[in-house]
């Protein structure tokens, strides 16, 4: 929509629509999102993925998998993130995970 409209596509933009479709609960389109900021090679940033990350609150292992791929765009997580993968890890039950992640944060500061 953006591009359509001619609003250029910078790292503000991209993160108010990810948080947009986080809150409308559209997970598949904060990661589609998330996918074109690299594509037009725009940094998301923390704010960009925590957003995207809590859009996939029902779905633990993609928000595993987002937290990786935020680690290895050497992107720092916030205590927001953590807060969102452990989130989607309560309402999955997946508490072996969530203890995995608490011990990470505690190592890492």
């Amino acid at each position: 929509e953006a591009r359509k409209s001619g609003l250029q596509r910078d790292q503000f933009v991209f993160c108010v629509a990810i948080s947009a479709c986080e809150k409308g609960r559209r997970w598949d389109e904060a990661l589609q999102m998330l996918d074109e900021m690299h594509v037009v090679r725009v940094d998301p940033g923390v704010f960009a993925y925590s957003s995207a990350i809590s859009a996939c609150k029902e779905l633990w292992q993609l928000a595993a998998h987002l937290l990786s791929a935020m680690r290895l765009s050497r992107v720092e997580p916030s205590t927001v993130t953590y807060n969102a993968v452990l989130g989607a890890c309560e309402k999955s039950a997946q508490w072996a995970f969530a203890l995995q992640l608490v011990a990470e944060m505690r190592a890492f500061g």
